[in-house]
């Protein structure tokens, strides 16, 4: 089996090939520039699969271009209510997300960071915010400064795993 990826060391890529192999199958990485490149591959029948967000595919899948198989996250998600999680067709603890973080240069002012957080935690809350943001089928996670860079330490750390146990190399 090919897969597509918006890149090496994508974490499309790196959550495909987490997946064959638990899956005990042979599968090739064949990275692309772009996730738009990625999933125009997948439907032209040049790999037969990605991993990739619901703003990449969502549209695609709604006209039933292409197929959702599952969600690589620990609950079901609104944008794709019949979709089963990865977990519920038997991938228990098989969660692979994308996210953003807003990040600041390390010798920027406490009084800074600390406006910042406060701003972009209040605009998080906003209706109007939370409903453009989650028709993307993107998901909000405020967090702490402190919780932030422990969620960081680990998916980094979890992240390092995979690419160790799949013999990943990522060369320049």
């Amino acid at each position: 089996m090919d897969y597509a990826s918006g890149g090496a060391g994508s974490v499309s890529h790196l959550a495909a090939a987490s997946l064959a192999r638990r899956l005990g199958i042979g599968a090739t990485h064949v990275p692309y520039r772009g996730y738009s490149a990625a999933v125009e591959a997948l439907r032209g029948d040049q790999v037969q699969m990605i991993c990739a967000t619901p703003a990449d595919v969502g549209e695609l899948a709604g006209a039933g271009m292409l197929r959702v198989l599952a969600v690589a996250a620990a609950e079901r998600q609104s944008g794709l209510p019949d979709v089963p999680t990865m977990a519920e067709l038997g991938f228990e603890g098989f969660v692979a997300s994308s996210w953003n973080a807003y990040v600041a240069p390390a010798n920027t002012p406490a009084t800074i960071v600390s406006l910042l957080h406060r701003t972009l935690l209040k605009s998080s809350q906003d209706a109007g915010v939370q409903e453009r943001i989650g028709a993307l089928g993107i998901v909000i996670m405020p967090m702490t400064l402190a919780g932030l860079g422990q969620f960081l330490r680990d998916e980094a750390l979890r992240w390092r795993r995979v690419v160790e146990e799949n013999g990943i190399r990522l060369e320049g």
